[in-house]
């Protein structure tokens, strides 16, 4: 069942050539470790431009989002135990 969740995060992430790769979140008190991101896409806030990514952990799958003009991360869904 995915729940949408839409709070702010503190995530570990690479940015490189690329572009940008979550590596973990925190949420809640606790570090949710990111084994793989399966897809990611564009959207636009505005002027702002918005990073999505779908990522597997080790409890589940997540939403996460990146507003590249704020530089804000929102956890906006999660099907995973949180």
């Amino acid at each position: 069942m995915t729940t949408k969740i839409n709070e702010k995060i503190k995530v570990g992430a690479i940015f490189g050539k690329g572009g940008v790769e979550p590596k973990w979140f925190k949420w809640q008190g606790r570090r949710i470790e990111i084994k793989e991101t399966t897809y990611n896409w564009k959207t636009l806030d505005g002027a702002a431009e918005v990073l999505h990514f779908s990522a597997v952990g080790d409890s589940g799958s997540y939403e996460l989002s990146f507003n590249q003009k704020t530089l804000v991360w929102v956890l906006e869904k999660s099907d995973g135990e949180l």
